[in-house]
């Protein structure tokens, strides 16, 4: 028996490939403006809220000058619904949440994107039904990597952090998880496999295949592993 009693996923780039489509929209502005915008920069976007490096006030630096933003904005979202309406659910993700609610495990989501970006893409992908909380950074404003939005997950759940399985592709949402006290599995993006992890969770390449049995063994051998090294003289 399992001893898993919820997986919060992250949304971009766990369950949707949005950030594929997110980088093609910036490269696409960038172009327009005889400008270049390399993977490895954007992948400094992934989960920070332009924080660390924001592709507008880039842009604006290069061109010395200032945009219309507004415009730009309508072109290059538009761009990239396009775009990531032609994404499908990432594999294995369909049939990690219903072995898990078929075993009576919480499934939610927990993210940084705001409640109208997910509601609009579960809607597309007919997943509305599937989650048992769906929490995001309209609710909680404090994104990843601060542990906020894992933590009121737990809390409206009535979940130990002990007894749960975050599944990310960042190093910000893992560093959330951690720091929440959740185990974690990383499965990074193209683009989020350039980035650094701090935090030593196991990496996958793809949920495909991956069973709540796998998951629970994983969490026991980490978590008994960290013991370890605490009582290790």
């Amino acid at each position: 028996m399992s001893s898993i009693k919820g997986i919060f996923f992250d949304f971009d780039g766990v369950i949707l490939e949005t950030e594929q489509p997110g980088y093609r929209s910036w490269q696409k502005i960038y172009a327009e403006h005889g400008q270049d915008l390399s993977m490895e920069q954007f992948a400094l976007v992934i989960g920070t809220h332009f924080i660390e490096f924001n592709p507008r006030t880039e842009l604006e630096r290069r061109l010395g000058r200032s945009l219309d933003w507004e415009a730009i904005e309508r072109r290059r979202e538009q761009y990239q619904r396009d775009l990531v309406a032609r994404q499908p659910v990432l594999p294995g993700v369909l049939e990690l949440i219903q072995e898990g609610r078929r075993a009576g495990v919480k499934v939610a989501i927990v993210s940084s994107s705001p409640r109208y970006w997910i509601d609009h893409w579960l809607a597309h992908h007919q997943m509305e039904g599937l989650f048992d909380l769906v929490m995001n950074v309209d609710e909680v404003p404090i994104p990843k990597p601060a542990p906020d939005l894992y933590l009121a997950a737990l809390a409206r759940l009535g979940l130990k952090a002990t007894d749960v399985v975050a599944v990310e592709d960042s190093p910000n949402g893992s560093k959330a998880a951690a720091r929440a006290g959740l185990f974690c599995v990383i499965v990074p993006s193209e683009i989020t496999s350039l980035l650094k992890f701090e935090v030593d969770f196991p990496r996958l390449d793809t949920l495909a295949g991956v069973t709540l049995q796998q998951l629970d063994r994983m969490k026991t051998a980490y978590q008994s592993q960290k013991m370890c090294s605490v009582v290790a003289p």
